[in-house]
């Protein structure tokens, strides 16, 4: 939690960051800053499409035309913005770090680099819980 918390810090306007991994073969949220955030946005929009290893984003709620439900709820939490980082080990997604934001367009170049050195750190952290609790990295395969 406290690498969570620290890229959290590093980010000006962030609200709530969460940790998505394989557990039994399904990607669930092990870990959020904001439970009534990780309530009602972990796991969805951005969160699963950097499942398939690329960052994704929204840089601002007011314009986005993907992710149509995920957006509304956004804007319930009074987030503005999302970035979402897969969490690798060499070329195997088995996570994703997403990050939140009260600010439109809330994410400069360098907070992009922060979240995904977060990630970065995390990948050795997931990926050796992975290898000792073979169900917990099954669909990252």
């Amino acid at each position: 939690m406290s690498i969570t918390l620290r890229t959290l810090a590093e980010i000006d306007g962030s609200l709530h960051a969460s940790i998505l991994a394989f557990v039994d073969g399904r990607p669930v949220t092990v870990l959020t800053t904001d439970g009534r955030i990780g309530a009602q946005l972990d796991g969805d929009g951005p969160t699963l499409a950097a499942l398939a290893g690329r960052p994704s984003r929204v840089p601002t709620v007011q314009r986005a035309e993907e992710y149509p439900d995920y957006v509304e709820a956004c804007q319930a939490c009074g987030v503005c913005s999302v970035a979402a980082m897969p969490i690798k080990v060499g070329r195997q997604t088995i996570g994703v770090v997403t990050v939140t934001s009260a600010d439109h367009h809330g994410f400069a170049t360098e907070d992009l680099r922060a979240i995904r050195r977060t990630a970065d750190q995390l990948a050795p952290i997931i990926g050796a819980h992975c290898r000792s609790h073979p169900q917990v990295g099954a669909a990252a395969s």
